[in-house]
């Protein structure tokens, strides 16, 4: 959280500094040129354990007509239907299906996987540079390709990059970087439980179903089954599209334009003195058009489309002195003051077709329906002053201080400002004490301390009205359903931090220790309240997280050789705790989100973000007297209904907690001579889930377990 100072309170988490390359160290009058290309290939590593013993039916029935419902549960999606032959040779279950009449009624175990097929990314970039002592410039292209796992998917990537800087005078330079990206993308895959993403259907899958036999997607009249020529040929047509229909037919098309531009003036006042004016600007347009073909199953029939283009900018202005100073042979003095003014600004319009009056003209002046438009502009400014200092003495003893007020244009007038400062310190004692040796190389202790201070999304004093689907040509105007508040305060974030870092064997040997702990308050969130006020939730400052925890890296040179094999290893642990430790009122949890049957809450006394739900019904945690005769000796097992089937406890209760108990890495790098070989295992223990594909894939019966 010290970055925040510097870097605002979007860095109360932290700060992450990417230095581009900027032409240094080009050799005068000559140009480096250095050309890169990487590729990769991939592959889905893990999919879903799927049953092959039952497949599309009920009741171990099945029989294809229409796949809407004229056959034996040929409208359903599920796979609790007659049992499969494991090879169509030795098959003497003969079933009508898509595929034709009376055919063997056999397992396809790699029915989903086959769907996906080798994806890869081609990267090339060529990049020019050239420098001297006044001057440095580099220029690079580069052009990303990819493919990716989902049939029809891609992605194509064109950046420019410019960047550089010339000394105007021995006091004045200037410093200059322009970069622009073109991204656009072809039929992304869906994600989650959404009839765009193929992985929702195979969690509702026949698993008799031959995918070979779905990649012939659209129907000409002569396929084996009856189907509309033009629409899709599928194997079910009352829920599902036919998967290779959903990813080259109903196609999700996008592009983005970004450009970044930054550029500097520096000036040096003295000999331990510079100021710098600073702009920078981040801007892009991004384009999406979703188009629903003809005979799709979530479409009118005539076809439908959605359009939108959003503008995104993000412009910095800043003004900085910094002062390096030498005060005596003990005192080094570094300062910083500067101020700075962002604006955020973001405006989005697009418009929703439902009918179209032609098929296959995906264009508003086609709609054969009242087109429902939309636009949103949204703007933001924060104001700042800051500052940093740093005081060493004798080099084995730092002081730093640092101090920042922001301004925010979304918090209530008047109180409308926060500060936050820190400090922190770092104690080298093994320099101080002289303790050097072949053992102990280095040692050092340190402190902080910091408060940062954050502010709200906007609108979110005053409730602001949405426009929604004309009545009989009349515009229609609606208030939202989340109760605003004028009355809005900054959140605050207070943080202490200890730490040691240790080196022994020249270097060799490492390990940095750090204890935290931080506590927030006043956080911005919505909370539910009653329906009879009209709306659904109310923003407000809602209570204290805590959160404290341990990091623990360890580094080390197993192997040093100047002309030999070099081995470096670093293996980094971290654990952190949370709390709800205050609500406000009598609130005693408060909503974060909610799926399907289960809830995400900030409850008291519980770590953040608790899943929430009714689990299975169990001896020792019912409180229900009316078990305990069964239940006695048999804490922990499930109570089980007449009929066999466990029950479901009426009461919600906590389930687990998404955090993860710890996490951690190991890093590896073997060099010999110009040869480089790194590789990275990271993971955590814990954390628990609620998986969508696991509810509905046990419910259809097409996984294994």
């Amino acid at each position: 959280p010290n970055a925040a100072a510097l870097y605002g309170s979007r860095a109360a988490n932290g700060a992450i500094v990417i230095t581009t390359k900027s032409g240094r160290g080009a050799q005068a009058s000559d140009l480096g040129v250095t050309l890169t290309i990487s590729a990769t290939a991939e592959t889905p590593l893990r999919l879903p354990d799927y049953q092959d013993e039952y497949g599309q039916g009920y009741s171990g029935q099945f029989q294809w007509v229409d796949g809407q419902g004229r056959g034996t549960y040929d409208h359903l999606d599920e796979s609790w239907g007659p049992r499969l032959c494991q090879s169509a040779e030795n098959c003497t279950t003969l079933i009508d299906q898509f595929t034709g009449p009376q055919q063997p009624w056999v397992a396809h175990p790699d029915n989903v996987s086959s769907f996906f097929r080798t994806g890869g990314t081609l990267n090339t970039n060529i990049a020019v540079s050239n420098s001297s002592e006044r001057h440095h410039v580099r220029m690079s292209i580069s052009d990303t390709r990819l493919n990716s796992i989902a049939p029809g998917s891609s992605i194509h990537r064109i950046g420019l990059s410019l960047k550089g800087g010339v000394g105007i005078t021995d006091r004045l330079s200037a410093d200059a970087s322009l970069n622009y990206i073109d991204n656009s993308a072809e039929n992304r895959m869906g994600t989650g439980y959404d009839e765009g993403n193929p992985m929702f259907q195979f969690v509702w899958f026949g698993r008799q179903v031959d995918m070979d036999a779905l990649r012939h997607y659209r129907c000409t009249g002569e396929e084996p089954t009856p189907c509309i020529v033009g629409g899709q040929y599928n194997w079910n047509y009352n829920y599902q599209n036919n998967p290779f229909w959903a990813m080259y037919v109903n196609g999700t098309n996008d592009e983005r334009d970004r450009l970044i531009f930054n550029t500097s003036l520096s000036y040096q006042l003295t000999d331990w003195t510079t100021v710098t004016a600073r702009v920078g600007h981040d801007w892009y347009r991004f384009h999406r058009k979703d188009v629903t073909a003809p005979h799709s199953l979530d479409d009118a029939g005539d076809g439908s489309f959605f359009e939108a283009t959003e503008y995104r900018a993000e412009t910095n202005w800043d003004l900085i002195l910094n002062g390096t100073r030498q005060l005596s042979n003990e005192f080094a003095l570094d300062v910083t003051l500067g101020g700075n003014i962002r604006n955020n600004m973001y405006e989005g319009s697009g418009v929703r077709v439902s009918r179209l009056t032609a098929p296959d003209i995906y264009s508003i002046d086609n709609a054969a329906a009242t087109p429902i438009p939309w636009d949103y502009l949204e703007e933001k400014e924060v104001r700042s002053l800051y500052g940093a200092l740093s005081l060493n003495y004798k080099g084995w003893l730092n002081l730093d201080l640092t101090g920042r007020n922001d301004w925010s244009s979304t918090l209530p007038e008047g109180e409308n400002w926060y500060f936050y400062p820190s400090v922190s310190t770092a104690f080298l004692f093994g320099e101080a004490f002289g303790l050097r040796s072949n053992l102990f190389s280095s040692g050092k202790l340190r402190a902080s301390w910091t408060r940062v201070g954050n502010d709200a999304a906007p609108y979110q004093l005053e409730s602001t009205m949405s426009a929604s689907t004309p009545w009989g040509g009349t515009p229609m105007f609606s208030l939202p359903n989340t109760l605003a508040n004028a009355d809005l305060k900054p959140e605050q974030t207070s943080a202490w931090e200890f730490g040691t870092d240790l080196g022994f064997f020249n270097e060799r040997l490492g390990f940095v220790l750090t204890y935290y702990k931080s506590a927030t308050v006043n956080q911005i969130m919505e909370t539910a309240i009653s329906y009879a006020t009209g709306y659904e939730t109310r923003m407000l400052n809602a209570g204290e997280v805590e959160n404290k925890g341990w990091e623990i890296l360890l580094r080390a040179n197993p192997l040093r050789s100047t002309r030999g094999l070099n081995w470096d290893l670093t293996v980094n642990w971290a654990k952190n705790s949370s709390e709800v430790t205050e609500l406000p009122g009598d609130l005693e949890t408060v909503l974060l989100g909610s799926y399907w049957y289960v809830n995400v809450e900030a409850r008291q006394g519980e770590p953040y973000g608790a899943l929430i739900g009714n689990p299975v019904l169990r001896c020792g945690v019912t409180e229900d007297s009316a078990y305990d005769d069964i239940c006695a000796g048999n804490e922990g097992l499930p109570i089980l209904a007449d009929d066999g089937n466990t029950q479901v406890d009426p009461v919600r209760r906590v389930l687990g907690n998404y955090n993860p108990d710890w996490i951690g890495g190991m890093q590896n790098r073997f060099s010999y001579g110009v040869w480089d070989l790194s590789f990275l295992f990271q993971g955590q223990k814990g954390g628990e889930i609620f998986s969508v594909t696991d509810y509905f894939g046990v419910y259809t019966g097409v996984l294994e377990k």
